[in-house]
C-alpha cells in the first residue's frame, strides 16, 4: 500500500499493533493535576456535564491517590474527541515535526521492515518450540509498530499543515486497511493458539505459551485502536466507533483470559480498565456521527466495567 507524495516518492506504511497512543484515561502522577479533560467539545450536553463534575473532582482530589490505579480519581474516564489520551493506553504519542520529507519516508520503510521481520522470526521461532524467544520477538514487534504509527501521525500532521487532503486521507485510509488486516490475522492466531493450550495443562511449556497467546490478543486490539484513531482523524466517525468497540471486545477477553490464568487483580484490573476507555472511545465517536443510541449503549459498557474494578 502506498500513500503518493511529492516527486514520486511512495509512502509504504506498514502498520501493526501495540500499546499504544494516547495514555488511556490517563493516569495521574503523584502530586500532579490535569489541566483539563477537554469536556467543553464534548458534542452532547449530558455528557459535557458529566465529564465537567468528574474534571472538578479530579482537580479537587489532586494527587490523594498517589499509585492506585483503582481510585476513582485518577482519571479522566470522560474527554473530548481530541484529548490526547484515551483507549490506546500507553504512553503518550509524540508528534514531532517532520524536517525533511524523504528521510521521513525512508524512517518509516526500515521500522515497517523492522516490524514484519520480528513477526517472521516470531513465527519461525513458534514453529521450532522456541516460546520465549517468540514472546520476546512479539513484544518488540509491538514496540515498533507504535513508533511507525507515531511516524505515521506525524506524517499526517506535515501532509494537514500543507492542505495536501489527497495525500491525508490516503495515509490514514492506508493505517485503517493495514491494522484491521493484521488484527484479524492475529486474533486468528491467538484464538487457535489458545485451543491449543485447553490440552496443554501441566506442559512445562504451558505458562509462557499462555503468555504468547495473550500477547498477541493484546497486539491484535491495539492494532485495532491505531486503525480506529486513524480513522477518527479521517472523520469517519462511524468506522471509528465499530473499531474502538472490536478493540474494547478484544480487551475484555483478555481480561477473561487472565484471570482463568490466575493473574494478579492488579493485571486484571489493567485489562479492565483499558476496555472500560475503549469502551467509552467508541461511544464518544458515535456521538461525533450523530447515532445517539450506539453512543450510549457503548458509555453503558464502559460505565459498567469501571463499576466492576471498584
Amino acid at each position: 500500500m502506498s500513500v503518493k507524495v511529492p516527486g514520486g516518492l511512495a509512502f509504504w506504511l506498514i502498520i501493526m499493533a501495540a500499546p499504544l497512543m494516547l495514555n488511556t484515561n490517563s493516569v495521574l502522577a503523584e502530586g500532579a493535576c490535569p489541566v483539563s479533560c477537554q469536556c467543553q467539545s464534548i458534542p452532547d450536553a449530558g455528557w459535557r456535564a458529566q465529564c465537567i463534575e468528574q474534571e472538578r473532582r479530579l482537580l479537587a482530589n489532586c494527587g490523594k491517590g498517589g499509585a492506585d490505579l483503582s481510585s476513582s480519581y485518577q482519571y479522566c474516564r470522560m474527554t473530548g474527541p481530541d484529548y490526547v489520551s484515551g483507549a490506546l493506553l500507553v504512553d503518550r504519542v509524540d508528534i514531532t515535526p517532520i524536517g525533511k520529507l524523504e528521510d521521513a519516508l525512508e524512517q518509516s520503510q526500515l521500522l515497517s521492515w523492522a516490524v514484519r521481520e520480528n513477526n517472521s522470526l516470531a513465527v519461525v521461532l513458534q514453529d521450532q518450540g522456541d516460546w520465549r524467544g517468540a514472546l520476546l520477538k512479539r513484544k518488540r514487534e509491538s514496540g515498533v509498530r507504535k513508533q511507525v504509527f507515531q511516524l505515521a501521525l506525524s506524517l499526517g500532521s506535515y501532509f494537514e499543515e500543507r492542505d495536501q487532503r489527497t495525500e491525508l486521507n490516503s495515509l490514514y485510509t492506508t493505517l485503517i486497511e493495514r491494522n484491521v488486516e493484521d488484527a484479524d490475522l492475529a486474533v486468528n492466531e491467538a484464538t487457535e493458539m489458545k485451543a491449543e493450550l485447553q490440552s496443554l495443562e501441566g506442559d512445562p511449556n504451558y505458562a509462557v505459551r499462555q503468555a504468547l497467546v495473550q500477547r498477541i490478543l493484546r497486539n491484535a486490539g491495539d492494532s485495532l485502536a491505531f486503525a480506529a484513531e486513524a480513522a477518527r482523524r479521517n472523520k469517519d466517525f462511524e468506522l471509528a466507533s465499530e473499531l474502538w468497540g472490536r478493540s474494547a471486545d478484544l480487551s475484555a477477553r483478555l481480561v477473561a483470559w487472565k484471570e482463568e490464568g490466575s493473574s494478579k487483580p492488579s493485571v486484571v484490573t489493567f485489562y479492565r480498565q483499558r476496555a472500560a476507555a475503549r469502551w467509552y472511545e467508541a461511544g464518544l465517536m458515535a456521538l461525533m456521527g450523530d447515532d445517539e443510541d450506539s453512543a450510549n449503549v457503548a458509555k453503558q459498557r464502559s460505565e459498567a466495567l469501571w463499576i466492576a474494578n471498584q
